[in-house]
């Protein structure tokens, strides 16, 4: 059975991580550069790559696909890194994000692989800079790279317990008010953005009689339509309004129809442009 409870519909999910960089400030370097160059002390930072930094590249991209597809599949909710999850997207959520932690650890994995040959070939590497800098050891620098994702639940006004007055409480409650409010909104927001952006490549697309478009055009804005429902956790009726129109003026649209028949190209384009103006009042 359908909840309103926001705490009941979603969840809070927060990724954090930290990745090796293996850049170190070298003070000797910067000093002689300073000197050289007859420039202020704080003018100049010599920064030392101690390994090469594509030996990282595996690694940052891995990340990266985490990243964004983190933020993919969740929406602001407040400063700090907490984004907002529907339940209804948990399971598709943590089975995305596995495989791409994985991923990851394997990138993390073949670097501690090769690190006996990268420390052995570091001295030639860094010529006189090696003097200054220590490598970390192979179980350190696994220590290094590290990923966690927290899942806490959606607050509800009345999770707190305090003896106040309730002048105080009351108080407190509209703080906790407002601030849910405020997630809710940010989540919203970023539903019509995402949305705001694909019809702005079908309303751009569509008023260029000649320019050749891939089927994705029409079927990416057809799959975010069909998430919004997951997503609009507070059933804004605006939100679903507007959803309903892309899907019935565009998302649905044949992208061979669009190639060929001019007519509809024109109208889709018109189509899109209206629809972004009806966006732009609720964002």
């Amino acid at each position: 059975m359908k909840t309103n409870r926001l705490s009941e519909r979603a969840m809070l999910v927060r990724l954090s991580g930290h990745n090796y960089t293996g850049q170190k400030k070298d003070k000797m370097a910067t000093h002689s550069t300073c000197v050289a160059n007859q420039a202020k002390e704080d003018a100049i930072s010599v920064i030392v790559n101690l390994l090469p930094p594509s030996e990282l590249k595996p690694i940052t991209s891995a990340w990266g696909r985490l990243y964004r597809k983190f933020n993919e599949l969740t929406m602001p909710w407040m400063d700090g890194g907490l984004r907002i999850l529907p339940a209804v997207m948990y399971m598709s959520f943590r089975d995305e994000t596995q495989k791409l932690i994985v991923a990851y650890h394997e990138a993390v994995d073949g670097l501690v692989k090769r690190w006996p040959e990268i420390i052995k070939a570091s001295p030639d590497r860094l010529g006189k800079l090696a003097a200054n800098h220590t490598l970390p050891t192979a179980a350190d620098l696994k220590n290094r790279f590290w990923i966690g994702q927290d899942i806490l639940p959606v607050p509800e006004i009345t999770d707190f317990r305090v003896d106040l007055a309730d002048e105080e409480a009351e108080a407190i409650m509209a703080d906790v008010a407002r601030g849910i409010q405020s997630g809710v909104t940010k989540s919203t927001t970023e539903l019509y953005a995402r949305l705001s952006e694909l019809v702005i490549d079908v309303a751009e697309t569509m008023s260029q009689p000649d320019k050749k478009f891939r089927n994705t055009l029409i079927t990416k804005l057809k799959k975010f339509c069909d998430m919004i429902p997951k997503y609009n956790i507070t059933d804004n009726a605006e939100l679903d309004k507007v959803r309903a129109e892309v899907m019935a003026k565009l998302a649905e649209l044949d992208p061979e129809d669009l190639r060929e028949i001019p007519n509809h190209r024109k109208k889709a384009g018109k189509d899109a442009k209206d629809i972004l103006a009806k966006i732009s009042d609720y964002m």
